[in-house]
């Protein structure tokens, strides 16, 4: 079965899709659900899509993370190229 649940509403005047999950994964009494959490949050004035990318950048395996200070791997072949002959 193909299709995903979608709740489409407008947080701050913008019409938005958030998606409930997979046609195949998640029920219809769990969409449902899970959309009137996410309207009860956005009439609080929380925006379910932000707080949700929040979660995601806040928990990142370890093995995902990069040091942004670490040089990049250069190939093998790459690096006798770049070697001084002196």
């Amino acid at each position: 079965m193909k299709g995903r649940w979608r709740l489409r509403t407008s947080i701050n005047g913008r019409r938005r899709d958030i998606g409930l999950g997979s046609l195949s994964l998640v029920s219809l009494a769990e969409a449902s659900e899970s959309a009137y959490l996410m309207r009860k949050d956005i009439h609080n004035g929380l925006d379910p899509i932000a707080e949700r990318k929040k979660r995601s950048l806040s928990f990142r395996p370890l093995g995902t993370l990069r040091n942004r200070s670490m040089p990049s791997v250069v190939s093998p072949g790459r690096a006798a190229s770049t070697k001084s002959n002196g």
